[in-house]
Formats: C-alpha cells, sequence, structure tokens
C-alpha cells in the first residue's frame, strides 16, 4: 500500500537545461531516493530529503529538492512532448507527473547547451582546481551525491553562492576583481582558465585560512574551535588522492 506520507513534485519545464522538483515523507527526516524517467528511455536516481531540523518545512527546505542537469542521455530522451514522472524507490510508486512541451529551436539551443557544459565540465576536472571533499564539507547538502553532481553543483549554482572548488581558487575575491563576468554568467573558474592572459587576472588562490584564524583571534572563546575546524579540514584534503 502506497504511504500517504510520501509526497512530491517535478516541474512542468526544463529550465536552464535542467529538471527540478522535490520528494519527501512529511513523518520523517530520513533521505530518500527519487528515480526521474523521461519518456520511459531516461532514468536517474538521486538522493534528496536529507536529514533536516524541522521535518514540517519540506517545501521549502532546499535539501529536499533535487536538480538534474543536462547530459547527452538527458537530451537523447527529449521529444516535442515529454512525460516525466516522479518515483519513490522505496516503495516503487508514481508520487508526481508532469508534460513538457519543447520546440525544435529549444532543443537545438540545448544541445548547445549541452556541448558547452560538457567543456567547461571537462575543463575544471581536469584542472587540478576542483576537490570533491572539499565542497561536500563546505556544502552537507550534497554529501551523498557523486562527484559529477558536486562539481556540476559548482559549475551551475555553486559560484553563485560564492563557494570555492577548492582551497586554491577564492570565488569571491576573483568575481570582486573580475565584475564583468558574473554579469555574463560565467563561471570564475572557468574564465580564469580559458583566459591566455592569466597575469592580467588574479587567480586568488586563498581559501581564507588566515582571515578566519584573524577573526577567531578577536574573540579568544573561538579560537580553539576555529582551529580544530580548520585543521580537520587540511587533514581531510591531504588524505584525499587527487
Amino acid at each position: 500500500m502506497f504511504d500517504k506520507n510520501i509526497k512530491g513534485w517535478v516541474s512542468n519545464s526544463i529550465d536552464d537545461g535542467k529538471i527540478i522538483g522535490w520528494l519527501i515523507n512529511i513523518k520523517s527526516s530520513e533521505p530518500r531516493i527519487a528515480i526521474i524517467k523521461i519518456n520511459d528511455s531516461y532514468s536517474k536516481e538521486i538522493m534528496c530529503n536529507q536529514k533536516r531540523s524541522n521535518p514540517k518545512r519540506y517545501t521549502k527546505h532546499l535539501n529536499n529538492g533535487f536538480k538534474i542537469f543536462l547530459d547527452a542521455q538527458f537530451l537523447g530522451a527529449l521529444s516535442k512532448e515529454n512525460h516525466i514522472e516522479l518515483i519513490d524507490k522505496a516503495t516503487n510508486k508514481v508520487v508526481a507527473k508532469s508534460i513538457v512541451n519543447i520546440s525544435q529551436e529549444e532543443l537545438k539551443r540545448l544541445e548547445t547547451e549541452l556541448n558547452k557544459n560538457i567543456s567547461d565540465y571537462n575543463l575544471i576536472n581536469n584542472s587540478g582546481y576542483f576537490n570533491s571533499l572539499y565542497y561536500r564539507l563546505h556544502t552537507p547538502s550534497l554529501w551523498f551525491n557523486k562527484k559529477e553532481e558536486v562539481l556540476n553543483h559548482f559549475l551551475k549554482i555553486g559560484w553563485l553562492q560564492g563557494k570555492n572548488p577548492s582551497f586554491l581558487f577564492n570565488t569571491k575575491a576573483y568575481l570582486e576583481n573580475n565584475p564583468n563576468i558574473k554579469n555574463e554568467h560565467i563561471n570564475p573558474l572557468v574564465h580564469f582558465l580559458k583566459n591566455e592572459k592569466k597575469s592580467e587576472v588574479i587567480a586568488a588562490k586563498n581559501n581564507g585560512y588566515l582571515q578566519r584564524l584573524k577573526n577567531a583571534l578577536k574573540y579568544p572563546i573561538r579560537v580553539k574551535r576555529e582551529y580544530k575546524n580548520l585543521l580537520a579540514e587540511i587533514k581531510s584534503l591531504n588524505n584525499l588522492k587527487k
């Protein structure tokens, strides 16, 4: 029998090359696995509904939601009329459905965007500037996600939130020194890696560890706690294979 406490929603549009939605058991704060199907030819599992302090705030809490970004399989499944299903894996029940109509022009635009995403993804992935463990430590809601999902989060969303890809690159500092790229909606690390005249661009290889310690010194009670946090981060990074 289907659990009536399981609720979900999936978007009826594909904005910026992604599908969004959420899945939750309103009586529990435990994670659930959602399955997204498109036209019975595309299927993807994704973790959502991670632990929350207040289970009742499910419709507004970021961790309940999911974002599935455009990839080759995703694009290949799309047609003029697309039937999308959100399935709760544990019960194998369809929780939500939607229909998305896409024009031929939009399909071509999505294909162009996909090619750009793949290029930017590979550029960052091969650069040595992205560390998935570091990013997870600073984005706990992605702790259980796969590396490609974590990197895609930074590529599409994380940089807009001021998140760093690793301790080697400071997103906020780079944007402050290159304000035009935010208006052009260009990922700052991609811009840095593609910029041929790197001498004219500030790399900002600083994660802010020194500044955090300076701030902690103003409040002695925080020094020990912040120092331990920094040591734990650095130890985790040193133990991680690049």
